[in-house]
């Protein structure tokens, strides 16, 4: 077992069996830890100076590191992109006003549910959550405006900034919305509480929702828009904050007691097809029983 002290933001992520990405604000900086060895590497941020609040996000799918820091005396956000494998940066932007709402300016309120899986785009609500501005992470001033009917409260985007999903603080339900035309593709209902937290998969093909209350985490299928999976909290505990890990079957949520008692739970995160293909084995399995006619 080893341990590595260091001034956190609040973040840490598995990048690999070997490596762990770690964060901390002052100064501003992310390193690479090698738990194995012990080695520590410091990924190039050197652009970014002064002192702030850091956060970071890791697109396994496309090899990418997003980090965002928030200036210190201002909202504004400054976003870099780098390629994961040769650590070369790809692209940086500046965002004025941060990501949250007007009611609660937090520069860096969730900011890895805020991106895109692919790195390119970056949701901000405007209003006091009443639109959704999408900011492109490529070319900088190429944006698309969302209007929304109540205040947004949790949101998930995805790639190309053509679709998110969002939940309003006075709905039950999860809208799926084209970023272009406003069109709803579906509505998802399940949950007696307004939601709280939206997490897309790393592949796309997962959505989980958390609510505001003791409610179960639900999985949905974003190829049928079906829920998959209810995973119960049980008697006295509370779930929320999940998150899908960088294998993207593996979904990590965090747990409070009554007792006060915090936990952080792993739970299997299938896709429809895996049901289907155990259902279909398990049918056959039936089938080919003792109670077969001879």
């Amino acid at each position: 077992r080893r341990a590595h002290r260091f001034d956190p933001a609040g973040v840490a992520f598995w990048s690999g069996p070997q490596e762990i990405l770690l964060g901390s604000a002052d100064p501003p900086r992310i390193r690479i830890w090698n738990p194995v060895n012990g080695t520590l590497d410091d990924f190039p941020l050197e652009a970014v100076a002064g002192k702030g609040r850091l956060a970071f996000a890791f697109r396994p799918v496309h090899r990418l590191l997003v980090a965002a820091l928030a200036e210190a005396g201002s909202t504004n956000l400054i976003v870099k992109r780098w390629d994961a494998a040769t650590r070369r940066e790809l692209s940086s932007v500046v965002i004025a006003g941060g990501i949250g709402t007007n009611s609660t300016p937090d520069a860096l309120k969730d900011f890895s549910n805020r991106l895109s899986p692919d790195g390119k785009w970056l949701a901000k609500t405007k209003f006091f959550g009443a639109a959704l501005k999408i900011h492109s992470l490529v070319t900088g001033p190429a944006d698309k405006l969302l209007d929304t009917p109540q205040m947004i409260q949790g949101l998930a985007l995805f790639s190309e900034g053509k679709a998110a999903a969002l939940a309003s603080n006075q709905k039950t339900e999860v809208k799926l919305r084209k970023v272009a035309t406003g069109e709803t593709i579906a509505t998802l209902k399940g949950h007696n509480l307004p939601l709280l937290s939206i997490v897309l998969s790393p592949d796309e093909d997962r959505l989980a929702t958390a609510s505001i209350g003791q409610e179960s985490v639900k999985l949905w299928d974003t190829k049928s828009w079906q829920e998959v999976a209810d995973l119960d909290p049980g008697p006295g505990k509370f779930l929320w904050d999940p998150q899908f890990l960088s294998d993207g079957h593996t979904l990590a949520i965090r747990e409070t007691d009554f007792d006060g008692s915090k936990w952080i739970r792993l739970w299997r995160a299938p896709s429809w097809d895996e049901i289907h293909a155990v259902e279909a084995k398990e049918a056959k399995r039936k089938s080919t029983g003792p109670h077969e006619s001879r």
